[in-house]
């Protein structure tokens, strides 16, 4: 019986260190910076993700060709990127991967502005890398929190 008091009194000594915040609220979440800032731009990369991630898919229907061929060559791309996301945020890191998967999304969703509607093939390319890029940051997102 002695043990079960010494716990249950060491047990109500943490509780009362922890208690220092009289409430939890959002007030006296946005005043710590650290949580600020990691709120915004968590807000940011998700809606980032999930705006560029529908879009891409949408955009699909009007690569040139076959419809069912585009898609099931993205779905095969997104299951691949997606399993290779995973892998490269554990070695280099989230925020790095985050950022690396952003930027490839980004740098060929410009590139797709600038090719001419003949090259059906470099469009294609850039499209999946694009939805690979955008894949890879919402998957990341998942991982993140």
């Amino acid at each position: 019986m002695d043990s079960n008091a010494a716990f249950n009194e060491q047990l109500n000594a943490k509780s009362d260190e922890k208690s220092e915040i009289k409430e939890y609220n959002l007030k006296n979440l946005l005043k710590n910076k650290i949580y600020l800032v990691n709120l915004l731009s968590l807000n940011l990369a998700w809606s980032a993700a999930s705006f560029t991630y529908y879009m891409v898919g949408f955009y699909i229907k009007y690569i040139p060709g076959d419809i069912y061929t585009n898609v099931i060559v993205a779905g095969i791309a997104e299951a691949l990127i997606t399993l290779q996301s995973g892998f490269t945020a554990n070695k280099i890191g989230t925020k790095l991967t985050l950022v690396l998967s952003f930027a490839m999304g980004g740098i060929f969703g410009i590139l797709l502005i600038f090719i001419p509607e003949q090259n059906v093939y470099l469009i294609m390319l850039c499209v999946l890398l694009t939805k690979a890029g955008v894949s890879s940051a919402f998957n990341i997102c998942y991982l993140v929190t």
